[in-house]
């Protein structure tokens, strides 16, 4: 893993080492870039406690927030039991 930043592990003692978490200080308009820049991630608007981040990436790739994303994996495993049933 190549970054500027400071990487610290996920998992507590370091249980699983292939998964870091990079931490990063950023300032409005100052951006993020994965993936070579395919994915750009850019901070819009901050007020108090909460942050507006702007995301640029390709079509394949699914952007969501997290509650969203537990619910649609939630729908997909549902709609499997469902079929099968």
């Amino acid at each position: 893993m190549q970054a500027s930043g400071s990487a610290k592990p996920i998992y507590p003692n370091n249980q699983k080492k292939e998964k870091y978490m990079l931490i990063l200080t950023r300032k409005i308009g100052q951006q993020v870039l994965i993936g070579g820049g395919s994915i750009q991630v850019k901070i819009l608007k901050a007020d108090e406690d909460v942050i507006t981040i702007g995301f640029i990436a390709p079509a394949h790739i699914d952007i969501d927030r997290e509650e969203i994303f537990v619910r649609k994996n939630l729908e997909r495993m549902l709609a499997k039991h469902a079929a099968i049933a």
